[in-house]
């Protein structure tokens, strides 16, 4: 049974590199931090056509850390991972 006890952190406490899992309108998708500002993180999100975009968040926001994976989430964050998107089946 898994244990619903999340932790918080920081977004600033992660490395370059560092892979989350970010929620877009309707689906989970896979992101990395790209580069970090004064006051700015530019994260790079996979879309499911293969290509990649740019977002950037405050480099104070939180993160949700459930055990295994750390989640980027807006207001009002989704209860599970469970529409996570589907990419291309080759990879």
């Amino acid at each position: 049974m898994e244990s619903t006890a999340h932790e918080t952190v920081a977004l600033s406490h992660l490395p370059t590199g560092a892979r989350l899992l970010f929620r877009s309108r309707n689906e989970w998708r896979a992101a990395a931090i790209a580069e970090f500002n004064e006051n700015k993180v530019s994260i790079h999100v996979a879309s499911p056509s293969g290509r990649t975009y740019r977002i950037y968040r405050p480099i104070d926001s939180l993160l949700i850390f459930d055990g295994r994976f750390f989640r980027l989430t807006g207001e009002n964050p989704p209860p599970d991972k469970a529409d996570f998107t589907t990419y291309d089946s080759r990879w």
